[in-house]
C-alpha cells in the first residue's frame, strides 16, 4: 500500500510540476517545447552527485534547484529576444541539443546506457508516502502563487503588449526572467525526484517526444487560454 501511494503521489507531483512549469511560461505568451530537457538536467544532476560524487541523496536533490535556476537563466538569456513560433522552435532546439549532450557525453552521462545504481533517497519525514505528499503540497502552493493576481496580471500584460507593459513600469524583462527561472527550477527538482524514484536514468526519458507530451498535458488541463492565445 505504501509503495502504491508513493507512486501515485509522485505521479501527481510530476503532473503538478508540469502544470506549474507550463502555466508560468504560458502566462507570458510562450510555448515551452523543451520541458523534458530541463527535467533531464535535474535528473542527471541528482544522479551524478549521488553516484560519482557520493553526495548525500537529500543534498543531491536540493542541488537540482540551483541547477534549475542556472539553466533557466541561461535559457532566458538565449531566448529573451524571441517570441511566438520562433521562441517555440528555439526551445525545441534547446531540447534537441540537451538530449544530444546526454546521448554523446559518454564519460559524464554514460551515453545511451545511462546511469544505474542511483542510491535510494531516505524519506525526510521518515515515511516515503508522507514525503511525497509534502512535496506535492509544496508544488500546489507554488501553483497557487503562480495564479495570484500579482504574478498573473503582470505576466499577461507582458504577453498582450510588451511595449505597454514597459511604459507602465512592469519591467517585462524581469517578469520574463522570473517565469523561465521559476519553471526551470520546478522542472529540475521534479527531475531529481524522478531519478531517485527509478534509480536509473537514460536519455530516452528526456526526448522531444516527452516534451510534447508535457505540452499536450497542459493543453487538456484547465486554464489553457495562454497556450491557446499563442497557437
Amino acid at each position: 500500500t505504501d509503495s502504491l501511494l508513493e507512486r501515485v503521489t509522485l505521479w501527481a507531483t510530476c503532473a503538478a510540476a508540469g502544470r506549474v512549469g507550463a502555466r508560468l511560461v504560458e502566462e507570458g505568451g510562450s510555448i515551452h517545447v523543451g520541458a523534458a530537457s530541463v527535467i533531464g538536467v535535474g535528473a542527471y544532476t541528482a544522479a551524478l552527485l549521488s553516484t560519482r560524487a557520493e553526495l548525500d541523496p537529500q543534498l543531491a536533490l536540493l542541488a537540482t534547484m540551483p541547477m534549475g535556476v542556472t539553466f533557466g537563466g541561461i535559457l532566458h538569456a538565449a531566448v529573451s529576444r524571441l517570441s511566438g513560433d520562433v521562441l517555440a522552435l528555439a526551445t525545441l532546439a534547446v531540447g534537441v541539443v540537451v538530449h544530444g549532450v546526454m546521448l554523446n557525453a559518454v564519460d559524464v552521462t554514460g551515453g545511451p546506457m545511462g546511469i544505474a545504481g542511483i542510491p535510494r533517497r531516505p524519506p525526510i519525514s521518515g515515511h516515503a508516502a508522507l514525503d511525497a505528499i509534502i512535496f506535492l503540497g509544496a508544488l500546489l502552493a507554488i501553483l497557487a502563487v503562480s495564479r495570484s493576481k500579482f504574478v498573473t496580471l503582470r505576466a499577461r500584460a507582458l504577453r498582450d503588449d510588451e511595449n505597454l507593459a514597459q511604459d507602465l513600469g512592469l519591467r517585462p524583462c524581469q517578469v520574463r526572467a522570473m517565469l523561465w527561472v521559476t519553471s526551470s527550477t520546478v522542472l529540475a527538482f521534479v527531475g531529481g525526484l524522478f531519478a531517485f524514484q527509478l534509480r536509473y536514468i537514460d536519455p530516452s526519458s528526456f526526448t522531444v517526444r516527452e516534451s510534447v507530451r508535457i505540452l499536450a498535458m497542459s493543453l487538456v488541463l484547465p486554464y489553457q487560454q495562454g497556450v491557446n492565445a499563442c497557437i
